[in-house]
């Protein structure tokens, strides 16, 4: 009985929750926020399998509205999660094609409980804060221009993913941003850059921002 006892107690599930938003259809860069949902899940699998951990996402394209992301979200949001946003912004919102899907009025409290990742413009600003003051758990973005220069979309992806690769290795959130930031400063010592190239890298990482539990590693997002 013993024996049976502790084989039950070592079979614990444990398991993460996230949302990958990525617009798809976007204006220009679709292919791109497509490109970094794809390298968004394949690092979230990995983890799960190198750490016995069962990864539930969700994705969210450019299918989906203000009123029908509402339900997967709030599926997931009694606990920590972590949130990819890959769409265009402005300041007060975040946009799937012409509509907002997140923005200081509207779904903002859908977003309790997140860990916040984001390639959108203008988005550090305002809106982080609100999303913060109900209850996310951390904002990482940019409160100026995101670019992805033409013709460097891996490059780019490289150092989008560079945060998400830290993060889940174990760093914390204020670590893991400062892998972002020298993953910047990396490619920007570059010399086969020329100056458009140069200067739109470091036009994002001079708007880079992090807001929030600075301390907050995957571990805490972790559920049993």
């Amino acid at each position: 009985m013993k024996s049976y006892v502790e084989s039950l107690a070592r079979v614990v599930v444990i398991e993460m929750n996230s949302i990958i938003m990525a617009d798809d259809l976007a204006f220009e860069l679709g292919e791109f926020f497509a490109d970094l949902k794809n390298a968004t899940d394949w690092e979230l699998t990995n983890f799960g399998i190198n750490n016995n951990i069962v990864c539930h996402t969700s994705f969210l394209d450019g299918s989906y509205n203000a009123s029908s992301l509402a339900e997967p979200i709030a599926k997931i949001n009694n606990c920590p999660f972590l949130c990819f946003i890959y769409a265009h912004g402005q300041e007060d919102s975040v946009f799937i094609g012409a509509n907002k899907v997140f923005s200081v009025s509207d779904n903002y409290y859908l977003l309790s409980n997140a860990v916040i990742y984001t390639f959108s413009c203008n988005c550090g600003g305002i809106l982080a804060d609100k999303l913060l003051e109900n209850k996310a758990i951390l904002f990482v973005g940019y409160k100026g221009t995101a670019n992805c220069p033409y013709g460097l979309d891996g490059i780019t992806a490289s150092v989008v993913l560079s945060f998400i690769q830290a993060f889940l290795s174990g760093k914390s959130a204020k670590d893991s941003f400062e892998s972002l930031y020298d993953a910047y400063s990396t490619v920007l010592r570059d010399s086969t850059l020329d100056p458009f190239q140069r200067a739109a890298f470091q036009e994002s990482r001079d708007a880079l921002v992090l807001k929030g539990d600075e301390n907050v590693r995957v571990s805490d997002l972790l559920v049993v």
